[in-house]
């Protein structure tokens, strides 16, 4: 087994893993197992569910041995990447759902003026799926290349653009001879999507697949036009005309 040049944290029962986190499990006090979450999203649910080398083999892959601890990540250097941009684009923030080719900054910790980062990208699906992952996965940490690419360095703040002008109609299409409305895609109502429900993100309609892929629809990780993998549980379905 490859040695894995030291421990991450000790697996906790109790704990929430999510794709790609690592954890270890002590073999005799002295060397430990490696073993990291699936990144495949329907064996990552298992993480949660089974611990590292269940019997049945689920959630979790057997990287390697390893002995003592991680050392920390090192930073960038800042003088040796090149500048990108005029300005710093916004702060990771762990709470927004970004897309592919969304640019975030990370600040340098040493910086006390705070206006000076380095850059990251979101990578395209399928890798992008990372990108709202959660901390583990953040811009900067030891995950972060599996949903992030290093752009450069950045100094100073960028200058607002202006956001597109929100769909303000009302989107509706004809169920046979019903006229239904077309609700934009929300958190909140994932427990009500089933096969053939249609919902907006902006003016853009789409459709939940048939069985069993309505199934993730249900999940926010499928949100319509988003950077995970969404074509697996809607389909496009046209536009919104205002009505």
């Amino acid at each position: 087994m490859n040695d894995q040049d030291g421990c991450p944290e000790a697996f906790d029962e109790d704990a929430e893993y999510e794709a790609g986190d690592k954890v270890s499990v002590d073999l005799d006090g002295t060397t430990s197992l490696v073993w990291q979450c699936s990144s495949d999203v329907h064996q990552a649910r298992y993480c949660n569910q089974q611990v590292p080398g269940n019997e049945f083999k689920l959630g979790w892959n057997l990287l390697g041995h390893c002995e003592g601890t991680i050392a920390p990540t090192a930073s960038p250097d800042f003088v040796a990447l090149t500048e990108v941009g005029n300005g710093c684009p916004d702060v990771y923030d762990p709470t927004t759902d970004y897309e592919s080719g969304d640019l975030v900054s990370v600040a340098l910790s040493d910086d006390a003026s705070g206006n000076r980062g380095v850059v990251y990208q979101c990578k395209s699906w399928p890798e992008g799926a990372y990108c709202n992952a959660g901390v583990n996965f953040a811009p900067g940490t030891d995950n972060s290349a599996m949903g992030w690419s290093l752009k450069g360095s950045c100094d100073g703040t960028t200058a607002p653009t202006a956001s597109p002008s929100p769909f303000n109609g009302i989107c509706e299409w004809l169920n046979g001879t019903t006229t239904v409305t077309i609700d934009a895609w929300s958190k909140t109502a994932l427990a009500s999507y089933k096969s053939g429900t249609r919902v907006r993100k902006g003016g853009d309609v789409y459709k939940c697949k048939g069985y069993p892929f309505y199934l993730w629809c249900r999940s926010a990780a499928y949100e319509p036009a988003g950077s995970g993998p969404w074509g697996d549980a809607w389909t496009a379905a046209g536009a919104c005309a205002a009505v």
